[in-house]
Parts: C-alpha cells; structure tokens; sequence
C-alpha cells in the first residue's frame, strides 16, 4: 500500500473523473466487492479505471472512450462513451444496480451476438482469428 499525492484542478472535469476514480480504490473492495478482494488475474484498476469511474471527455480518457457508470456529470450521450447521461436519475442502490445489470446483460447480449455471427461463416482462418485460447495473466 502507497499514498500517492497528485495536483489537479478537482473542479474541473478530468479532476472530477479522478475524483470518482480515487473513490472507487477507496470503496471498492468494502462496498463494491461485499468485502470480497478483487477477482483472481484482475488488478486494482479494472474497476477503477474499467468501469466505475466516471468517464471524462478530456485528458486520456478522451482518446478511447468508455464504458462506465457517470455518477459526475449531466451531458448527452454522442455515442462515443457509453455511460448514464444524467446521474441524477440513479437515486437509491436498487436503481444503480438495476441500471449496472441491465448495462452488462446488454454487452454480453451484443458478445453472444457478434460471436454467432463469426460462427456462421464458413471461413476458418477467421474464427482462428476471432477466437482464441484465453489464459490467465496476473496482472
């Protein structure tokens, strides 16, 4: 364990991600996880960085887009990150977590669709290159 000191304006709207971001380390293991440690190959930051902070357009964050949960800001989504656009319509616990499951059975809904897609075709040297052999690597 390290404390880490950064300089950052916190009103703006990178500041507010780290905010979230720096939140999510501090919580994730007591209030996230039920008090369980992080998944076996899975580093600290998957879901700090992976998923519940809140995603800002500026800074690094702006290059890739993101998956996430926006409990900072009230903007439209452009589609480039998919999170909540308004935060303020997650109230309780129930709600966040209604949102959170219905988020992830939309993505493994889409991971099931683009997978039987690949399926059907005839091509062999695509599905070798669109399936592979997954092996754990501690991260």
């Amino acid at each position: 364990d390290a404390v880490h000191f950064v300089e950052i304006d916190m009103m703006s709207e990178y500041g507010l991600s780290v905010y979230t971001h720096e939140t999510t380390h501090v919580n994730d293991r007591i209030v996230y996880l039920g008090g369980y440690k992080h998944r076996e190959g899975t580093y600290v930051e998957a879901y700090a960085q992976g998923m519940l902070q809140s995603p800002a357009e500026e800074g690094h964050q702006g290059e890739y887009g993101a998956l996430g949960l926006n409990m900072a800001y009230m903007r439209p989504n452009d589609g480039d990150q998919w999170y909540n656009p308004d935060p303020t319509k997650l109230q309780t616990r129930q709600q966040i977590d209604h949102y959170m499951k219905g988020y992830n059975e939309a993505l493994m809904l889409l991971d099931y669709l683009e997978g039987e897609r690949v399926l059907a075709k005839k091509d062999l040297a695509l599905k070798k290159a669109w399936f592979s052999k997954m092996t754990k690597q501690m991260r």
